[in-house]
């Protein structure tokens, strides 16, 4: 492996160590006594601090093998020192074995979902897994540990859990470490997944202003701009051939995905796809009533012509090219929408304007938000490993302790960690209202102050910014990547932060016997009758139909599993 070892840090942690442990005279000076006043040995008091302290490096090297998901952009890193880092040796494994004194080993690396997911399998089967890895779900962290195959790090997180760490899963109000417990007993370090903001309608605001059109807020606001986008043309398309609402085939159901329906649904009160509590009761909110209203208003805007006709057919890059090429006038996004499609009809044409409003907004002047999965994933440690607390002081010393201004970081290593080659073994661990604290903090580094726990990463946004501001005060064309920045960072998660909203909150992820079996040819049978409804191929008394059909195809057994599960 590559050396960057953080030499002076480490050196002067073994001091404080050694001290610690009682290896330091009143003077400072090292003693030479090799007991402690307990009577045990020095050594035996170092290996004790390192398992009770999340950043004490251990005092001998401790190698630990590793299942991880590959990389994100290894491509960053063209043209630099690192060009050849990949994801079984690269530098940010030595910059965290340095710091903590581990061998980090890779035992097998996967391109995330199923080919990841096949490994991890292999591994269980096997009865081999590594010391640490990864699993995408909480089916199969049950699995491992009614396995018995994984540790109980209920205590290492007790010890090694940075008090920002905790901070960071209290923020999830128990939903996100909870997760990660069986019986009570925490055997999965949750890989957080922070709340994206609501779901935002992207529109094409230089089509708003051609037309004179202010920025809407009710179904009817949305609904009239989508029939003057598409009747009157503001884009010079041609006759019909101007798109009002480009759709995911999927219509409802895929949450943080771009394109899809979401919001409208969730304005009914409906959550697609969606397993939630109500009247006392957990059902699945696919097949509740509250799914007929916004079905009968989208197939009624299908109808009209309002939403792109060939919804069926396009697949994810034809919408984003229909996006990009400015045959579109509207979009349903999240806040990252900004890089890809709107940057990119931005860069093929500079007098193209993007704006995100939140819509639709209920009569208590709110929208409705349907939250996400708080966990991405589980880090475990393998049963019987000696030292199960490395996976907590791994994720102490990456997403507290790296990513914050007091670690004093080498320029190198600043670089490095700015070019976010994923070559962590978590996925994420942030606050939930993570989006907007980094809002916050870009808005109050661009206003000259210096936030107390700002980020490298926040500061370096803030700088692309200010760089956008000063190109339009200056009347010339901005830097697509400074475009991005700012209309992502400074309105789309200015939103998230201002704009008040409801709260739908599933309340089971997971899988159960019954949905091994039948979830698959459930769902095909749900998304089959949201597409064809919408398309005013099927009455939408066939979505009544539907719910008798999903009900006696495993529906019900699946209902009583999903509640007795959320029961425990």
């Amino acid at each position: 492996m590559k050396v960057l070892w953080k030499k002076g840090i480490a050196a002067m942690l073994a001091l404080l160590m050694a001290c610690g442990a009682g290896g330091c005279t009143d003077s400072g000076e090292l003693s030479t006594d090799t007991t402690s006043s307990a009577g045990s040995s020095a050594e035996d008091d170092a290996w004790i601090a390192t398992a009770t302290d999340p950043l004490t490096p251990y005092p001998e090297t401790v190698t630990v093998t590793f299942g991880k998901e590959a990389g994100r952009n290894f491509s960053a890193l063209a043209g630099t020192e690192w060009e050849n880092d990949n994801d079984d040796d690269n530098t940010m494994y030595d910059i965290i074995g340095g710091f903590l004194n581990i061998d980090i080993q890779i035992d097998f690396v996967g391109n995330g979902g199923d080919d990841y997911n096949k490994k991890v399998a292999m591994a269980i089967a096997d009865g081999n897994i590594p010391d640490v890895m990864k699993v995408s779900d909480y089916s199969t962290l049950k699995q491992l540990v009614e396995s018995d195959m994984v540790e109980d790090l209920t205590q290492a997180f007790e010890d090694c859990a940075t008090d920002r760490i905790r901070d960071i899963y209290d923020s999830f109000d128990g939903r996100c470490l909870e997760s990660g417990k069986i019986d009570g007993k925490l055997y999965g370090i949750p890989a957080t997944n922070i709340f994206n903001g609501q779901e935002l309608l992207w529109l094409r605001k230089d089509w708003l202003d051609k037309l004179n059109l202010e920025e809407p807020e009710t179904m009817e606001d949305i609904e009239y701009i989508l029939q003057q986008f598409v009747e009157q043309d503001p884009g010079n398309n041609g006759e019909g051939k101007t798109i009002g609402l480009v759709v995911d085939t999927g219509i409802a159901g895929g949450y943080g995905a771009q394109f899809q329906l979401n919001g409208i649904f969730a304005h009914y009160g409906a959550a697609p796809g969606q397993w939630i509590e109500k009247d006392g009761e957990v059902v699945y909110g696919s097949v509740q009533p509250e799914m007929k209203e916004a079905l009968t208003v989208l197939r009624d805007w299908y109808a009209k012509g309002l939403i792109d006709p060939q919804v069926a057919v396009r697949t994810s890059d034809d919408r984003l090219a229909v996006v990009a090429s400015g045959q579109c006038g509207a979009f349903f996004g999240a806040w990252w929408s900004c890089n890809s499609p709107a940057s990119d009809a931005w860069a093929l044409d500079n007098s193209v304007e993007w704006v995100p409003c939140v819509v639709p907004v209920g009569e208590d002047g709110k929208v409705t938000v349907i939250e996400q999965n708080p966990s991405m994933g589980y880090l475990v440690v393998r049963k019987g490993f000696e030292h199960p607390e490395v996976a907590v002081k791994l994720v102490s010393l990456v997403y507290d302790y790296m990513r914050r201004s007091d670690y004093v970081q080498s320029d190198a290593e600043k670089a490095y960690i700015a070019a976010d080659v994923g070559c962590d073994f978590l996925g994420n661990c942030d606050f939930n209202n993570a989006l907007v604290l980094t809002y916050e903090n870009i808005r109050d580094i661009l206003d000259g102050k210096s936030p107390e726990d700002a980020t490298a990463f926040e500061y370096g946004v803030a700088a692309s910014c200010q760089k956008y501001v000063d190109a339009i005060d200056a009347g010339q064309l901005p830097d697509k990547t400074d475009w991005t920045n700012y209309y992502g960072r400074m309105i789309g998660t200015r939103l998230a932060a201002e704009v008040p909203y409801n709260k739908i909150s599933p309340v089971f992820y997971s899988s159960t016997d019954t949905m091994k079996l039948r979830w698959g040819s459930l769902q095909k049978m749900e998304s089959e009758m949201l597409l064809r409804i919408v398309l005013n191929e099927d009455p939408i008394d066939s979505f009544d139909s539907f719910v008798e059909e999903w009900y006696a195809s495993g529906g019900d057994t699946i209902t009583e599993e999903v509640s007795a599960e959320v029961a425990k």
